[in-house]
């Protein structure tokens, strides 16, 4: 597989059809959603960059993109707020196959 293309689908479709491409057989893509919720708000949703594999990129911005990305991702999380929590869900796609003879 294409390594660029690593947690790179939005459809489960996508996962099989990748898989499939790849010579797999019997591929099974489950889609599971659970509720996420960062009851601290846009804040809290943002300073999870901190724990995150990006979190030393994120760290070694300098102070307006630091501040573009902090504006940019109150944008983008707005419209998940309710109640003053970012309410979404975590979304992981599991794959069942086996290799093709």
């Amino acid at each position: 597989m294409d390594d660029q293309r690593v947690l790179s689908w939005r459809k489960a479709a996508d996962l099989e059809d990748t898989f499939h491409g790849e010579r797999f057989a019997n591929v099974s893509v489950v889609e599971v959603r659970y509720p996420f919720v960062f009851e601290g708000g846009i804040a809290q949703a943002i300073s999870a960059l901190a724990a995150s594999p990006i979190a030393t990129t994120v760290a070694q911005l300098d102070t307006e993109t630091r501040a573009r990305l902090w504006s940019a991702a109150e944008r983008r999380l707005q419209p998940l707020v309710v109640d003053g929590q970012v309410r979404t869900h975590m979304v992981s796609n599991l794959v069942t196959s086996r290799k093709a003879e």
